[in-house]
């Protein structure tokens, strides 16, 4: 089973390199927009809430319920923070050193696109601004009164083709980025490090067709 398993990751890999699997994004607008809106809440001026919110997206790589309802940022450094939050297999049980604790309560420590101090900050106005729920609330309450108004607020993030951006899409944006930005992650076989960064074995983001990040 492991031999056919590793064989499929092989095959996996090998697609990533063909150029026709591969897509070209470019993270120069949508980041400065990011980083301008991101201060704007830091210098207690009114920016959208929305775009507070694909910017958080964008720099760090989390769901649209994690942003709006269960993430929990601290800077640990100028472009990392500890994460926790996680919502995906949220009451699954993971081993931390000697114990067993909810994935939810896991803290990940994360790259960060955009100053560390800048998300958090973002994060915290979004709070303030009431475009948060507890994070005991229910996370299918951020979809029903969040998802289609931003998703239709991606469509002004020229990352990825008009058609194909959803709010989603920051985060393989944000896979991508964060795979060029490390130098140490081979570009084509980041499993392991995709999952380290997003929480998750998220298969299908992982799989996407392999965005050439245009410097």
């Amino acid at each position: 089973y492991k031999e056919r398993q590793n064989t499929r990751y092989r095959d996996t890999v090998n697609e990533r390199r063909q150029r026709e699997n591969r897509i070209e994004i470019d993270l120069t607008n949508s980041l400065r927009f990011a980083y301008t809106t991101l201060t704007q809440a830091k210098n207690g001026e009114e920016p959208n809430w929305m775009d507070v919110s694909c910017s958080i997206a964008l720099a760090t790589g989390r769901r649209m319920a994690e942003v709006h309802l269960s993430a929990k940022f601290e800077q640990v450094g100028d472009y990392a923070v500890n994460f926790t939050g996680q919502l995906k297999g949220k009451d699954r049980k993971v081993r931390v050193g000697d114990k067993k604790i909810a994935k939810r309560d896991v803290v990940f420590t994360i790259p960060t696109l955009l100053p560390a101090e800048l998300v958090c900050v973002g994060l915290q106005w979004l709070g303030e601004s009431g475009k948060r729920f507890s994070p005991d609330e229910d996370p299918e309450r951020v979809n029903r009164r969040f998802s289609k108004t931003l998703n239709q607020a991606c469509k002004q993030w020229d990352i990825f083709p008009e058609d194909e951006r959803t709010y989603h899409k920051f985060r393989a944006a944000y896979l991508r980025a964060c795979i060029v930005n490390d130098g140490n992650v081979d570009p084509y076989d980041f499993t392991d490090y995709a999952k380290e960064i997003l929480g998750d074995d998220d298969e299908f983001l992982i799989n996407f067709p392999v965005p050439t990040l245009v410097v």
